[in-house]
């Protein structure tokens, strides 16, 4: 159960990442992270409703999150997923990942550029 938590949390750095640039550019950010954090929570549990294939790689975590759910309640094993949902996994933590050390590097710089890095 270890490898899809391991491949999936790649995906949540990232978005980490983003609100941690974010929190270095605007400081006072504490009340939005905790509104997302609930946002993020409700999207990634798993339903039965909509476009399992489109949520699955648009949604952070959401692979990995439907893997760790299916071995919970049995229905599969680490043998039984496919190299597609290895291949999901792996695509949507290297997506978000990317973003994420895009954008903070991006934040970084905005952030020495005004002047914003003198308490770090």
């Amino acid at each position: 159960m270890t490898a899809p938590i391991f491949l999936g949390v790649f995906s949540i750095i990232g978005i980490g990442m983003i609100f941690g640039g974010l929190a270095i550019i605007f400081k006072r950010i504490n009340a939005i992270l905790n509104m997302v954090q609930y946002f993020l929570i409700a999207l990634i549990f798993p339903t039965e409703i909509g476009n399992e294939i489109i949520s699955n790689f648009i949604i952070p975590f959401r692979p990995s999150v439907i893997s760790v759910y299916g071995i919970i309640l049995g229905k599969i094993s680490l043998v039984d997923l496919s190299l597609t949902d290895y291949l999901f996994m792996i695509a949507n933590s290297l997506i978000y990942f990317s973003i994420g050390l895009f954008f903070f590097k991006g934040c970084i710089k905005v952030a020495k550029k005004k002047g914003l890095m003198g308490q770090y």
